[in-house]
């Protein structure tokens, strides 16, 4: 077998055109990546070739790795990367007001609608519990939200009165999910 025969047609050009110009160029380490069909399978596989220039007088040293687990794994999460920046330019610029806590409540993210309808600023307001803006309920009010989403796991909706940093009592329509 020609190992030229099986590397993919996008990434053949490049891999030949490494390989005579570090052989050319004597160069000491070259390092490249390429896609590979294997020859029975026809199954693609991401390669890395290293190479070492004159291991032996005249002689060049190739190890190539096999990196398929690793490219796939990389793609996988670039995908849920940019699914997360969409997630997260949604949230952000929201009209709601939108705060996400760890289980006890500590506030860990606010958007940008948390700051303009609470008043308080971004900084204010992370590390600190909703009760800053909050606690115009009864107790009992609050003990139905934690038991709902702390105990039965569920998602919790009502209408809540809060109170602006300026001092300003508001209405709100809210639903507490745990996640």
């Amino acid at each position: 077998y020609n190992i030229l025969n099986f590397i993919d047609p996008k990434s053949k050009e490049a891999v030949v055109k490494e390989w005579e110009r570090f052989k050319r160029e004597g160069g000491d380490r070259a390092r490249f990546n390429f896609v590979f069909r294997g020859p029975v399978s026809g199954r693609k596989r991401y390669l890395e070739l290293n190479a070492k220039g004159n291991f032996l007088p005249g002689l060049h040293l190739a190890i190539v790795r096999d990196v398929t687990e690793r490219t796939e794994f990389e793609e996988k999460l670039q995908i849920i990367n940019y699914d997360l920046k969409k997630f997260e330019l949604a949230v952000e610029n929201a009209y709601s007001h939108v705060i996400i806590t760890d289980p006890d409540g500590t506030i860990l993210y606010a958007n940008k609608a948390a700051e303009i309808i609470t008043g308080y600023s971004r900084e204010e307001i992370l590390g600190k519990k909703p009760s800053l803006w909050g606690k115009q309920m009864d107790l009992e009010f609050y003990k139905n939200l934690w038991r709902t989403i702390k105990e039965e796991k569920k998602t919790f909706g009502g209408e809540v009165k809060n109170k602006r940093k300026q001092g300003e009592l508001y209405f709100a329509d809210i639903h507490v999910s745990p996640v």
